[in-house]
């Protein structure tokens, strides 16, 4: 979606958070001296204006007034896009149900694209409307917007905030990678260098790595080269062991290489630690002090030193 100022109408990103009449005059007052000053030209991204202020969606204000923020839409015709929305949560939808007040509800977020009502946030209270119908289908009230692009709903899906329900850290890469979110793709794809992918599921299997936060603030803190270097040590001493990715083994082996980069024996490592399952190294690490980074590295030290004086490394802060 994009901000264009013409001459009959235009689009405006505010804050939802408080969609008020207030907020929706003052929008307007505001985009009107943007147009008068011709402070700004061309176009705005969804992704640009929500760096600037996270929770955002699109209002499109046309000349003849302010229309069309909210209309009631048949449940059967809201559809939630598979490829960035969570799988429905049947145990949330029942405890929303058994509580439901009309008075509290939030309106259902829905994008107006191709021809179909696309939902981007609100399809538990949905599925909750019509639960407390007996599970036919009714006209629900819903915020309406129109412009938005699949890449745009996948980003504003991944940003919601407020009283829905937090999204898993696999539900946000999933949104951020539909929304081609860059450092997401990036992340993604020094990951799947090494051979390992992400638990998007949240399902832990061989492979995947379920601690994705882990994951990603490692990434983000060490950079992309500590951090492939560390995960292509885990994954050929444990050929995709889902305990090698526990959180506590993710930051160990990158303290490990970030602190001895230019010092250690990359095949020793590789050979001392496939020798060792990963839940043993978690469970010493557990007795010790300190952060997990640091607990964990200390126990890969000891592993790789063993009883070698030659090859041993010492220990540092």
């Amino acid at each position: 979606m994009q901000e264009e100022i013409e001459q009959k109408s235009f689009n405006l990103m505010i804050s939802t958070t408080k969609l008020s009449a207030r907020t929706v005059l003052n929008a307007v007052k505001a985009a009107i001296r943007l147009y008068q000053s011709k402070a700004s030209q061309g176009k705005q991204s969804v992704r640009t204006l929500l760096r600037q202020n996270r929770g955002v969606s699109s209002v499109e204000i046309s000349k003849t007034g302010i229309k069309g923020f909210e209309r009631y839409i048949d449940s059967a015709l809201l559809t939630p896009c598979a490829e960035y929305q969570r799988v429905l949560r049947t145990r949330k939808v029942a405890e929303i149900s058994a509580t439901f007040s009309e008075y509290v509800a939030n309106e259902p977020k829905v994008s107006y694209r191709d021809g179909r009502y696309h939902v981007f946030d609100g399809q538990n209270t949905i599925e909750a409307r019509v639960a407390c119908n007996g599970g036919r289908d009714l006209p629900i009230l819903c915020k309406v917007f129109h412009g938005l692009s699949k890449k745009d709903e996948a980003l504003l899906f991944a940003v919601q905030t407020g009283i829905s329900t937090d999204l898993t850290a696999g539900e946000r890469l999933r949104a951020d990678i539909v929304a081609e979110d860059e450092d997401a793709c990036a992340f993604v794809a020094a990951t799947e260098a090494t051979g390992a992918t992400f638990a998007l599921d949240g399902i832990r299997a061989e492979w995947k790595i379920y601690c994705i936060r882990s994951a990603y603030y490692i990434y983000k803190n060490y950079g992309s080269d500590i951090y492939q270097e560390a995960l292509k040590i885990i994954v050929e001493a444990w050929w995709g062991d889902s305990d090698s990715f526990l959180s506590g083994i993710l930051h160990g082996v990158t303290r490990f290489v970030a602190m001895y980069r230019d010092e250690y024996s990359r095949e020793r490592l590789i050979m001392r630690l496939g020798s060792v399952h990963p839940k043993t190294i978690t469970k010493n690490a557990r007795k010790d002090t300190g952060n997990i980074a640091d607990r964990h590295m200390k126990q890969i030290l000891e592993i790789y030193n063993g009883s070698s004086r030659s090859l041993s490394l010492p220990v540092k802060r």
